[in-house]
């Protein structure tokens, strides 16, 4: 993932979607779904932290998957917790 600057792309790029007991690495995300990059599963309603690492600089924002993830999904649909 890259991300456009003024003066070219981020040097490194990564993202996360952390919750109670796992840490799931991203291949990408566009503000609505996200991709894993491994294999996960959730149940309807869980919540966790959808977290960006930019150029070392974090940020995360709470969000919850309301329709839960099966084993062998990639594409995760997401609505953000708390938006402001």
């Amino acid at each position: 993932m890259g991300i456009h600057h003024e003066h070219g792309y981020s040097a490194e790029v990564e993202g996360f979607f952390i919750c109670e007991h796992a840490r799931i690495k991203l291949a990408k995300t566009n503000g609505r779904t996200f991709t894993v990059a491994e294999p996960c599963e959730f149940v309807p309603g869980t919540q966790g932290d959808l977290m960006t690492i930019v150029d070392g600089k974090k940020s995360s924002r709470r969000v919850i998957i309301d329709d839960g993830v099966v084993l062998g999904q990639t594409m995760v649909g997401y609505r953000v917790a708390a938006p402001f």
